[in-house]
């Protein structure tokens, strides 16, 4: 396991594989339809967890990339505790700055649909995109009502809007 206390320390070697990683960092409310590659039920839960979609977008955007670019440079960083509730470690999943980068390294460079994380992050950012095309009809007054199953319990641009904008900070 990653939780023990050695491996805070970023001058160590990982100790495990990086698809070891890819699947104990899935959330547990997402693990199972990433596990089965199941969008319609991956859809359908990203719909209901706004926050928690947004933080793995972070998570992978920030954290990861960010890991692997400053490993790059040479430049050292931290160990980063998983924030989320996992299917078997809830919050005490610690990853080293060396695991981090080894992890957006491999998602980067395997195809998407072959590692978990990759799905996940490709399933949210194309849930987005849907959105933000909705939010473009909305902005240009067109009616939205093909897209209203996008959210939940909206029947009309106002709510749409309202919908997006927990997904999409500023956005109103």
């Amino acid at each position: 396991m990653t939780n023990n206390i050695e491996n805070i320390y970023c001058n160590q070697l990982p100790l495990n594989i990086p698809s070891y990683y890819d699947t104990l960092i899935i959330p547990e409310i997402f693990h199972n339809s990433v596990i089965e590659r199941n969008i319609d039920k991956l859809n359908n839960i990203i719909k209901y967890n706004p926050k928690l979609s947004i933080a793995i977008v972070s998570f992978y955007d920030l954290i990861l990339r960010g890991s692997f670019f400053y490993k790059k440079a040479g430049k050292s960083g931290s160990p980063y505790k998983i924030k989320w509730s996992t299917k078997n470690n809830n919050h005490k999943i610690i990853l080293n700055y060396n695991e981090l980068s080894m992890l957006y390294n491999y998602i980067t460079t395997s195809p998407w649909k072959y590692t978990n994380m990759g799905f996940l992050i490709n399933s949210i950012n194309n849930y987005l995109v849907q959105l933000r095309f909705v939010m473009g009809l909305i902005n240009n007054k067109i009616p939205a009502n093909d897209y209203y199953n996008l959210g939940i319990n909206v029947h009309n641009n106002i709510e749409m809007k309202y919908y997006i904008s927990q997904f999409i900070p500023g956005y109103r």
